[in-house]
């Protein structure tokens, strides 16, 4: 390597130093991303995309649509703690809120609404 090779290298690490040095600075300067807040649960609340294609979806069946539906069966033997079944429906259902979800028509428009999380689960 002659004299000239090197400085061209030196010449080059230089240029990439700056240019990572402004691109790091620039980075620096980019404001922090919005912090996201909750929404209010109390009010019926806008449904989303997905929830909007179900809602249409079921509106076109007399009966409701089944299509997500996944029927499954559980067979216990012993004896049931009835007590304890409820409390740990009732805290799964408090915990969940797409399962305390109900939809809504207000004015043509759907719209979601949250059941309280102390809504027992009904067996």
């Amino acid at each position: 390597m002659n004299r000239s090779d090197s400085t061209l290298t030196e010449l080059q690490q230089a240029v990439l130093m700056k240019r990572l040095r402004q691109r790091s600075e620039a980075l620096a300067r980019v404001a922090e991303p919005a912090q996201m807040t909750p929404v209010d649960r109390s009010r019926p609340l806008p449904l989303s995309f997905a929830q909007q294609r179900l809602w249409f979806l079921s509106q076109l069946e007399e009966s409701g649509s089944t299509t997500y539906h996944i029927p499954s069966a559980l067979r216990l033997t012993g004896r049931l703690d009835r007590a304890a079944l409820r409390r740990s429906l009732d805290r799964l259902l408090a915990r969940h809120e797409a399962l305390r979800t109900v939809f809504d028509s207000q004015g043509g428009q759907p719209q979601a609404r949250l059941l309280p999380a102390s809504t027992a689960f009904p067996l």
